[in-house]
């Protein structure tokens, strides 16, 4: 569900074990790839990534 800004939150992006920072692994460039950003840290092992997408 986006939200009123029109981001679309991505699925959590699990942090790889034992890693001293949040999120820096391969799963955070894929999104990164897939044209997300990061936006915040949530929890120890997972970020919150966005994407602005234009309204249908």
């Amino acid at each position: 569900m986006p939200t009123a800004a029109g981001h679309l939150p991505a699925a959590q992006v699990p942090d790889g074990p034992g890693s001293p920072r949040p999120p820096d692994n391969g799963t955070r460039r894929l999104y990164e790839r897939l044209g997300f950003t990061y936006d915040r840290p949530k929890g120890l092992k997972n970020c919150v990534m966005v994407k602005t997408v234009e309204p249908a």
